[in-house]
This record gives structure tokens, C-alpha cells and sequence, in this order.
């Protein structure tokens, strides 16, 4: 009897007043651990707290876990355990600084992370025990299967700072995304590194901080060139070199070289530090900085018109008229268009170019040109672009109510792809439909995607519409919709001269 309450008087103040111990490690190294607020520790180490004594104030104890130009790790109990001994691994992420940016501001994108100058089986460092050295490290092309880590960890970091990115765009989905046609727009910048001069130091010894007998300690370092290149500019507007470090300890020999915390680390200091929230800030993706038809700032535009002219077969109206008609490419796709004057104006539908951030313009000769867009419609999907140069090429509105019913019609236009362009198609006026308060042209013929944007010509060469869409459904085959040339030049305000 005296000894089972010698037992019970003895795990009174155990069970009651217990210590517990914490055994924290963290990533980075040499981060400092609080209790409540106190100052208790310096990782890899052992806290150890009584469960009454450190939450009679405020009941709970709270671990914090802090290291600078890191976000705070943090855990709380809320009530004593059960047990006694307790492990913590904090692992704290780069602290960025928060950018306040226009919604409208064009997204970023990461390219990818290229190593220079290493080659395989290379000397990059050394494993050490005391004074003496174990093993070399070499390069090994298997390091690169974690970069996709340091990939996914920039978006975050970058998401952080309050940068648009491309992951955070395909993130943006709606209940019936697909009924409401919203898409994300397209990144104007992209971002790539360049990794070099790598150099690991891998310290062991035995009897480590924590008494476990062997502590391993791995320091890296390395060279980050950051690149930004700009769609719009078509060319590197920012480079920015700095080097990553990054500190850790482990209680095994490890083949973690700390590649990818290192990595990180410089990643989130080019993003506080280089010009590249100064190029997002005062950017936008190219079709964020075309004028709507609806604008104020937006003018009568005088094109000039042709004769009708007469062709004696189909053929010969074709060679007549192709030379006018062209591609319009973008980084999305492409589509078709056509000059409408001969100093390089072009009318293509407003979805083709959306969003687009580089719009390019090929000629039936192979030419490419640049293409900048003046005004756009989006409500009847019509848009007028220009591309430098005089003497085009060009086609003239037909006048209006021009368009007959069974009359026949062609299309020349890229249907599948940029190789195919100058591909004509055929058929007749199936009718006038209206949707939303906006007359089509309905017509019988097969139209493909990457016809959206080219003309609808008569038997005189010319233009009675543009070309917007098909339907698509099964059973379903050649009916097709033109957006009347009179409804596009009224959207945009162009009229045509004598």
C-alpha cells in the first residue's frame, strides 16, 4: 500500500505538471524558437515546457518558430498532450514584398531554369568530417528532376507579391466557365533563370546539437542570372544577377543539396529587387491598350474605295482579290483578315486578336508585318488593325443591301493552319439571322476556325462581310455566320470615300 501511493504521489506532479519536450528543426538553419513570446531557443534545439506553468495566462501554448527574410512558422495547444515528446520541423518560406497592381495588368509566366556551365560528374563541393575531406561532390544531370519544385514554389512566391501569373489566371474559374466563354488572358512577360558556379559544403560530425550522435550540415551557394522577355517588345527588357544561399542540418548523410531553398532565396530577392514589378506595373498586354469603338478617343476613319469590277470566271476574281486577303497570327493561333485600304489598314473579327499580346500579319507573298490595332467593336467581334507600309493591296466594301439571298459567295482565309493560308471556299447566302440585336449573314459553306476574320466577297471581289463563326453540333454541317460589312464599318466609324 505504501508503495502504490509512494506511486501515485510520485506521478501526481508528472501527470500534472509535466515537462514537455519539443524538439525543433527548421529550414532554414539557426532559426529562433519563442514560447509564448519569449525568446527560448536557437534550431536545431529542445524546448522544454511545463504544460500549466506556460499557459496559465493565456491558456495555450504558442511555438513560433522565426528567421530573418522568412515568413513565421507557427503552432498552438490548445490543451496538454498526451505525450511527452514532441518533434517540429518548420519549414519557412521567403518573405516578399506585396505589390499593389491594376487588375488589368498583363500576367507573367515562368519559361524555365537552365543550368551553364556545369557538366555531368563535374566537382561542385566536398563532404567533410572535422578537418577531413570524404567525398567530392559532383554534378549530376538528376539534380534538375527538383527544379519544377523551385518552378511551383516562384508562383507561389510570386501570387504572394500580388503578381498576376499564369497559374493564378487558370485558377480564375467560374461556375459554367464554359457557357460564359471568359478565358485567361495571356501572359506578356516571361521569366527564366540561368543556375551557375553551384558550390556545396557538406559538414558531419558525430554528437551533434540534439545529442543524436551525428549532425550533417550543408551549405549552398550559387549564381542566378533572371531574365524577363516582353511579347509585346519582342526582346529581354530586364536582367537581374544575383546569388542564392541557403543553410540546412540534417541527422543523416543526405544527398539534399539545398539546390532548391537556394534557388528560392534568389528568387524571391528578384522579385522584390529587380524592375520587374516596375515593367508589370506599367504594362498591360497588348489588346488592354486598344481603343474601343464606343470611346471618345475614337475618330471618323476615311478609307478609299474601287471601281465594281467584272471578272470573267472565278479563277481570274480570286487571283485578283487574294493578294489582299492575309493571316493574322498571334501567339493563341490565327486567323484571317483583310486590307481595306491601300495604306495597310485590315479589318479581322475581335476574338481572333483578343488578348493577343504580339499581332502579326502574313501576306499571300509570305511578307509578315507587325500589326497594331487602331479600334475594335467587340459586341459585333469586328477590328480594325494597320500595318506600316502604303500601297497594299486592298479590297472595298460592297454598298449596302447588296446581299441576296442565294447568291453565291467565297471566302479566301487560313482555315487549320498559317501553311494554308489563300485557301478559298464556297457557297451561297443562306439568309439574315438575328442574335442579340445584331444581323448575320448566314451562309452555306464550310468554314473552319481560321477563317474567323476573313472577307465574305461577292462575284465582284467585293467585301459583303466578315467572316465570325460556324456552328458546331452534331448533325450539324456548313451553315456559318458573317458579320455584314455595313454593320463593321458603322461599329467602328469608318466611312468610305468616293
Amino acid at each position: 500500500m505504501k508503495r502504490i501511493i509512494f506511486l501515485l504521489i510520485f506521478l501526481l506532479p508528472v501527470t500534472s505538471f509535466g515537462q514537455l519536450k519539443y524538439t525543433f528543426t527548421s529550414e532554414p538553419d539557426s532559426a529562433t524558437v519563442y514560447v509564448n513570446g519569449e525568446e527560448d531557443c536557437t534550431t536545431p534545439c529542445v524546448s522544454r515546457v511545463y504544460w500549466r506553468a506556460a499557459s496559465k495566462d493565456v491558456g495555450k501554448v504558442v511555438f513560433t518558430v522565426k528567421a530573418e527574410g522568412y515568413t513565421t512558422w507557427s503552432d498552438s495547444l490548445f490543451e496538454k498532450p498526451k505525450k511527452f515528446d514532441h518533434s517540429f520541423r518548420a519549414r519557412l518560406k521567403p518573405e516578399v514584398t506585396k505589390f499593389d497592381f491594376d487588375s488589368e495588368v498583363a500576367p507573367i509566366t515562368f519559361e524555365k531554369i537552365l543550368t551553364v556551365g556545369l557538366e555531368e560528374d563535374q566537382v561542385i563541393g566536398e563532404i567533410r568530417e572535422g578537418n577531413q575531406v570524404e567525398e567530392e561532390i559532383e554534378w549530376h544531370a538528376y539534380f534538375k528532376s527538383d527544379f519544377n519544385k523551385s518552378i511551383s514554389a516562384f508562383y507561389e512566391m510570386a501570387d504572394r507579391s500580388g503578381f498576376p501569373t499564369s497559374r493564378s489566371e487558370i485558377k480564375k474559374e467560374t461556375l459554367f466557365q464554359a457557357q460564359i466563354k471568359t478565358l485567361p488572358r495571356r501572359p506578356r512577360f516571361i521569366v527564366g533563370v540561368e543556375i551557375s558556379d553551384v558550390n556545396v559544403m557538406q559538414e558531419e560530425s558525430q554528437f551533434g546539437n540534439l545529442s543524436r550522435g551525428y549532425e550533417v550540415r550543408v551549405k549552398t551557394r550559387l549564381r542566378a542570372k533572371w531574365q524577363v522577355f516582353d511579347k509585346v517588345e519582342n526582346k529581354i527588357v530586364e536582367e537581374y544577377e544575383n546569388i542564392g544561399t541557403f543553410n540546412s542540418r540534417n541527422y543523416r548523410r543526405t544527398y539534399d543539396f539545398s539546390l532548391v531553398g537556394a534557388i528560392n532565396n534568389s528568387a524571391a530577392d528578384f522579385l522584390k529587387n529587380s524592375r520587374l514589378n516596375e515593367l508589370v506595373g506599367e504594362s498591360r498586354s497588348k489588346t488592354d491598350q486598344f481603343i474601343s469603338a464606343g470611346s471618345d478617343n475614337h475618330e471618323e476613319i476615311l478609307i478609299g474605295s474601287k471601281a465594281k469590277e467584272t471578272f470573267a470566271s472565278l479563277s481570274s476574281m480570286v487571283q485578283s482579290t487574294s493578294p489582299a486577303c492575309v493571316t493574322v497570327i498571334t501567339e493563341m493561333g490565327h486567323g484571317s483578315g483583310v486590307v481595306i485600304d491601300p495604306s495597310g489598314l485590315i479589318l479581322t473579327s475581335y476574338h481572333v486578336i483578343e488578348d493577343a499580346n504580339q499581332v502579326d500579319v502574313k501576306f499571300n507573298n509570305g511578307l509578315t508585318l507587325g500589326a497594331d490595332v487602331i479600334v475594335y467593336d467587340d459586341s459585333s467581334d469586328v477590328v480594325l488593325m494597320r500595318v506600316k507600309g502604303k500601297e497594299f493591296a486592298y479590297l472595298s466594301p460592297a454598298p449596302e443591301a447588296s446581299t441576296i439571298l442565294g447568291m453565291e459567295v467565297i471566302t479566301i482565309g487560313t482555315p487549320s493552319s498559317p501553311d494554308l493560308g489563300q485557301s478559298i471556299a464556297r457557297g451561297i447566302v443562306s439568309g439574315r439571322r438575328m442574335d442579340e440585336e445584331l444581323e448575320y449573314i448566314q451562309i452555306d459553306m464550310a468554314v473552319s476556325p481560321g477563317n474567323s476574320g476573313g472577307p465574305l466577297l461577292d462575284s465582284h471581289g467585293r467585301i459583303l462581310g466578315i467572316v465570325k463563326s460556324k456552328i458546331v453540333d452534331e448533325g450539324v454541317e456548313g451553315i456559318g455566320f458573317a458579320v455584314p460589312i455595313e454593320t463593321a464599318l458603322k461599329k467602328l466609324r469608318i466611312s468610305v470615300g468616293e
